[in-house]
């Protein structure tokens, strides 16, 4: 079940592995959402965020994955070299 764990645990899991040269693919086939950014860095004032099968809508902001935390997942922990292709597909 694509719960907001396993997907940390498994994006974990694609860059633990990471070399050099390493090729990786992410495709994630889900919703979506732009969220209020807490922090204003976002000059649009929004975060970018994924939904997995647990985030709770009542709140706002339970269970989002902010593209700051996959930034911070993913991208700043490959090493240089490193190619990541992320297949993006909005309507």
């Amino acid at each position: 079940m694509p719960s907001q764990a396993a997907i940390l645990q498994e994006l974990d899991w694609l860059v633990s592995g990471a070399a050099q040269g390493s090729n990786l693919f992410l495709f994630f086939s889900g919703h979506g959402y732009k969220a209020r950014d807490p922090t204003g860095e976002e000059a649009d004032r929004l975060d970018e965020c994924i939904l997995p099968t647990d985030w709770q809508q009542h709140d706002g902001s339970s269970g989002y994955i902010r593209d700051g935390q996959l930034a911070q997942l993913l991208l700043q922990r490959l090493p240089e070299g490193t190619l990541m292709d992320l297949p993006y597909e909005a309507r």
